[in-house]
């Protein structure tokens, strides 16, 4: 539980930090989007967390993890396509993609990065491990997308953020040690 609470603290503190810097890519569109952001944000986190333990009752024995990531895509795929007719945005969202062709090939790359692969990584995790400390492992993307953000986006990070990758990384590696630590403990008494 130590690395598990360091790990999650460590992405927690590193993004909480603000810099000063405008962002080129983001736009500041006021405290009611950022206010819809976090419950969106957290109503994606409640369905991560719902997707990851049915998918641990499902991949039961021999049960492969890429056929349950295949499965999840084609039921995700039918439940986006509907929710995408019911709201009228079939339409809107076929034009976006023919005004900025550049969108269709940096959503191609994420799908392939995330859905499909990171999904099919997290599912064998899931599959191997303990659902809470694989679930924790998961949600070190935050940590990972930090040089990005610093070379990609050009976006300053600063001591916050640099406590907070170690916290995350310290908390990552007790998760590693635990049974080696506790071993150890137990031959120190």
């Amino acid at each position: 539980l130590l690395g598990i609470g360091l790990a999650v603290g460590g992405v927690m503190w590193a993004v909480a930090e603000r810099t000063t810097d405008e962002n080129p890519f983001e736009e500041d569109r006021g405290p009611r989007y950022y206010t819809i952001g976090v419950l969106f944000a957290l109503g994606g986190a409640l369905g991560q967390a719902a997707g990851l333990t049915a998918s641990k009752a499902g991949l039961v024995g021999e049960f492969s993890a890429l056929s349950g990531n295949m499965i999840r895509l084609v039921a995700s795929t039918g439940v986006i396509w509907l929710i995408a007719a019911i709201s009228g945005k079939v339409g809107d969202n076929f034009q976006k993609l023919r005004e900025t062709p550049k969108a269709m090939i940096g959503i191609t790359l994420g799908s392939i990065a995330g859905p499909a692969v990171g999904v099919w990584l997290s599912l064998v995790a899931v599959q191997n491990a303990p659902v809470g400390i694989a679930s924790t492992l998961i949600a070190l993307t935050p940590i990972l997308l930090l040089p990005i953000s610093y070379f990609v986006f050009k976006e300053k990070l600063g001591w916050g953020a640099l406590f907070g990758t170690i916290l995350a990384v310290g908390g990552t590696a007790i998760i590693f040690l635990a049974d080696s630590l506790q071993t150890m403990l137990i031959a120190m008494r």
